[in-house]
């Protein structure tokens, strides 16, 4: 599966990164949300995972551009600031999962399990 990171915490994208690559995973990470969404325009990736807050733009506003382009993406959204507005206006805009930061490992291979199941079903 090939992934795309975007996260302006360079520790948490390497993390994500190096675990993901040791897993067998394909992962491109970008720091700025602009790039990322330029790099998902050309790309062809099965899942996206977004920070929610990020300078410029945050992940609600990152999605509904991923959205304008790929309408059916896996969006996985991250935050350490989890309420119920940004919840509802995640859910609202399509987000397939929440991740909790600091990001527990266990928890994020088991949703892309779910999406690697999900795709070969509709194969």
């Amino acid at each position: 599966m090939r992934l795309l990171v975007i996260d302006d915490d360079a520790d948490i994208i390497d993390s994500i990164q190096f675990t993901m690559l040791s897993l067998g995973y394909e992962c491109d990470i970008y720091q700025n949300p602009r790039d990322g969404i330029e790099v998902f325009k050309k790309g062809n990736y099965d899942v996206v995972v977004l920070d929610f807050k990020m300078p410029e733009m945050n992940g609600i506003e990152v999605l509904k551009e991923i959205r304008i382009y790929e309408p059916q993406a896996k969006v996985i959204l991250m935050t350490a600031y989890p309420n119920i507005l940004n919840t509802v206006s995640a859910l609202n805009n399509g987000v397939y999962a929440f991740m909790r930061k600091p990001i527990k490992f266990e928890h994020f291979i088991k949703i892309l399990e779910r999406i690697k199941k999900e795709k070969e079903i509709l194969k």
